[in-house]
């Protein structure tokens, strides 16, 4: 009987350092690693790759194609996007600095979910509505969101990311301001 009780305790005892290893895993993965988000290259496109040819349509009813894309800023968003929350502020900060015809943001979702972010970047940027698996993000290879692109000249991908860290200096970049109470 004593063999029995101390297998038991020991099976307890080795289960609850089982459940609390378990339980280090299991914060561990849900919170942001130390060394930042995933990184761009991951979640579409990679810098130095030409996507794919794309026409789609804005909620203004202007035509963006890939032939338009050259030098523009892209963010692709959806909603419920914890991290698209948090980092659509900056995209819009630094599509305020461009034109709004050099900024394209992709918004990936069923369009009655995408009010207020239509609402947000309308006048800001050009704003295409899409289903997921729709073709811009198809055509950027987009598994994640966040995501934003800037495409140089030639309409390659210059800089692909989840966020705007190692984004390049934007004293090349059209400054057109759009004022800041105008589209928040």
């Amino acid at each position: 009987m004593a063999v029995l009780t101390a297998a038991t305790v020991f099976t307890v005892a080795l289960t609850l350092v089982n459940l609390l290893l378990l339980l280090g895993v299991i914060r561990r993965l849900r919170e942001p690693s130390a060394a930042g988000p995933v990184s761009g290259a991951l979640v579409m496109a990679r810098a130095g790759s030409r996507p794919a040819t794309v026409t789609a349509y804005a909620v203004d009813g202007t035509v963006v194609s890939h032939d338009d894309l050259a030098g523009k800023l892209l963010g692709f968003f959806t909603p419920g996007c914890p991290a698209c929350v948090e980092r659509l502020p900056e995209f819009l900060a630094r599509a305020r600095r461009r034109s709004p015809d050099q900024v394209v943001a992709v918004l990936v979702g069923e369009p009655e979910e995408l009010t207020d972010m239509v609402g947000r970047l309308r006048g800001i940027a050009q704003v295409v509505v899409e289903p997921p698996q729709g073709p811009v993000a198809e055509a950027f290879e987009v598994q994640g969101f966040p995501a934003v692109a800037l495409l140089d000249a030639a309409g390659t991908v210059a800089f692909s990311s989840t966020d705007f860290r190692g984004f390049p200096a934007e004293a090349a970049a059209p400054h057109h301001p759009v004022p800041v109470g105008a589209h928040d």
